[in-house]
């Protein structure tokens, strides 16, 4: 047999070694140290290659095969590494000055700068503010003032190079006053002015109070209100939200707590001449009942936007083992379940639990768990 002598050999591939794709001929170089041919084809994904002399030289006798040897190969799913380095730099400081008794000024400052070698990644970040309260009037005003802004550079890229400089600055004003034991107020105004590669992206101006109130032993009332007036640049839009909100709560005897909550809000958006407007309420409300210090009940109701409802007990009949059970019920949902745990020694715990879940909507379904674990402390 000669290097030269005119096989004519074709390669095949496949994935389960019964359906046969041809990729052509392949011409063959003959290893005459070892008597045998030698294939060499161009990187193929497959799980299985075969060779088929469809013709011999006349003259030439069979050709009988006793081993194949793959000298290279690469796997069906190929593994990138990727490795970079992280350089990061960062410090912060703080100082507060009190010059006399009513009277304290503070300033802090923080930086971060962080390089990556992948993708070329830098970004610094810098945030310094200052701040100033003063007892204006012993318990019936104090004021409270700050100034803060945070500055973050960052670029991006290898080939093309993205930078962004985000600079965000705010002032906040605090009038605070608390009379009596039982009364405490404050109104407070801030603005927030954010810019975008040295021009205006948006400002937020707000205004807000709050006042809370012992009415009686066992009766807390708090409400308050706030105004907020956004105004983008980059889609020339304003936006005015209102809130309101009120919460009650009663404490009947010490096992029992319970708070109301009802919260109303409002949003007008204002873009090329139309108006867009939205409003929502919540209301709640939330018991817990301790009637020893093993027991803990608890149940939370909702009412706005939805009605749902919800109820958990927590039980410690020994200082190593917990059971918890739990119900609830949405507007198309069911759901329940109960854990188990138990600490036999300081450093080992075990977990057991089911849970169930039903949805009544549109679309039926039923799902249950059950799982458990243990953990061992060393």
């Amino acid at each position: 047999m000669s290097t030269n002598s005119n096989f004519n050999f074709e390669l095949y591939k496949s994935d389960d070694g019964t359906a046969w794709t041809s990729l052509g001929g392949v011409s063959p170089t003959f290893d005459d140290t070892l008597s045998r041919f030698v294939f060499t084809f161009a990187e193929t994904s497959a799980k299985y290659f075969k060779v088929v002399n469809l013709s011999s030289p006349q003259g030439v006798p069979d050709i009988y095969v006793t081993e194949i040897q793959a000298l290279g190969y690469i796997t069906s799913t190929p593994v990138e590494e990727i490795k970079y380095t992280v350089n990061r730099e960062f410090f912060g400081f703080n100082m507060t000055y009190n010059p006399f008794a009513r009277l304290s000024m503070g300033y802090n400052l923080n930086y971060d700068h962080t390089t990556q070698g992948i993708s070329n990644n830098d970004s610094s970040t810098m945030n310094q503010g200052v701040n100033l309260n003063y007892i204006a009037w012993q318990k019936y005003l104090t004021v409270s003032t700050s100034y803060t802004t945070s500055t973050n550079s960052s670029t991006q890229g290898t080939t093309t190079v993205t930078s962004n400089d985000t600079v965000v600055n705010s002032y906040a004003l605090t009038l605070s006053t608390n009379p009596l034991p039982t009364l405490t107020g404050n109104v407070n105004y801030s603005h927030i002015n954010n810019l975008l590669n040295g021009a205006d992206s948006s400002a937020t101006q707000s205004v807000g109070g709050n006042l809370f109130m012992n009415l009686y032993r066992g009766i807390d009332l708090g409400v308050g209100s706030s105004f907020s007036d956004t105004k983008s640049y980059t889609d020339n839009s304003v936006s005015d939200s209102w809130n309101h909100y009120a919460n009650l709560n009663l404490l009947p005897w010490k096992d029992l707590s319970i708070v109301l909550n009802t919260t109303y809000y409002a949003t007008d958006t204002r873009k090329d001449g139309g108006t867009t407007s939205s409003t929502g309420k919540t209301v709640n409300a939330s018991f817990s009942y301790t009637p020893t210090r093993k027991i803990y009940v608890s149940a939370v109701y909702s009412f706005e936007p939805d009605t749902t409802q919800s109820y958990s007990v927590t039980w410690l009949p020994t200082r190593t083992i917990q059971m918890d059970a739990r119900y609830g019920l949405g507007k198309d949902t069911e759901n329940m379940g109960t854990t188990f745990s138990w600490t036999p020694i300081t450093k080992m715990t075990m977990f057991v639990g089911y849970s169930r879940t039903k949805s009544t909507g549109a679309t039926k379904s039923d799902s249950d768990t059950v799982f458990a674990r243990a953990s061992l402390r060393f």
